[in-house]
């Protein structure tokens, strides 16, 4: 079998032969015709990889990723956003260029971010949705007392567990576990056949924890009760 050598000058793919780095072990110098990009390979480099440079090679794998990523994912709706294609991989992070449905406008949501379902509207949107929490939080919580924890609704659905319940997670087994936190410490509940009985257990927990605190709130900020009881009634109704 004739032996493949190597010749000063000579092209090789996308790399063209320059000269002769070191004797042993053999290198040589190398220019990609890609870039420009002048290197050192050694021969069997140069022989079975020769597309290109490291810096093209890489371009090319972003490239192909880009191209798998607008296959599978554009025009897919996650939340409010609306898939039309990915930017160019930047810091080893993909972005997707997204519409959002709720404003009508284009935004880079990164790939992890959208397909993990912790992004599901527009940063504007995101910042107004902020404001307005702050905003509840901060018409609750005049007079410098919170009034969240005894007056928040009976049955909230919650994203960010597996039963939709607050206070309420899934197990392994398809049963229901019922949590309660009172005074930076977790209290166990119980476990339960269906996440109805789960949220029954933290809810009349929940009641017994808070039950006189409105009663003392009524009692020591009389006038931001005046203020506030109708809301509060109608939270505690729902």
């Amino acid at each position: 079998m004739e032996r493949d050598t190597i010749k000063v000058g000579e092209t090789r793919g996308n790399l063209k032969i320059l000269s002769i780095s070191q004797n042993y072990p053999r290198k040589y110098n190398v220019q990609c015709l890609r870039c420009g990009k002048i290197f050192t390979l050694t021969p069997s480099i140069i022989i079975h990889k020769n597309s290109g440079c490291l810096d093209c090679k890489r371009k090319d794998a972003r490239q192909e990723k880009i191209k798998w990523y607008e296959k599978m994912y554009t025009g897919k709706i996650f939340g409010n956003l609306k898939v039309l294609g990915f930017d160019d991989i930047k810091n080893n992070i993909s972005y997707a260029r997204c519409l959002c449905l709720k404003c009508n406008q284009e935004s880079s949501i990164r790939y992890i971010s959208l397909t993990s379902g912790s992004i599901k509207v527009c940063y504007n949107c995101a910042k107004e949705n902020l404001k307005k929490g702050h905003q509840r939080m901060s018409d609750l919580s005049k007079g410098g007392t919170n009034l969240t924890a005894a007056t928040r609704p009976v049955y909230i659905k919650n994203s960010n567990n597996t039963s939709g319940y607050t206070g309420v997670s899934q197990l392994k087994s398809g049963r229901y576990r019922a949590n309660i936190k009172f005074k930076c410490k977790q209290y166990h509940l119980g476990v339960y056949d269906t996440p109805e009985d789960a949220s029954k257990a933290y809810q009349e927990a929940k009641q017994k924890l808070y039950s006189g605190f409105l009663d003392w709130y009524q009692e020591n900020y009389h006038d931001l009760w005046e203020k506030y009881k109708d809301s509060i009634k109608k939270r505690q109704e729902m």
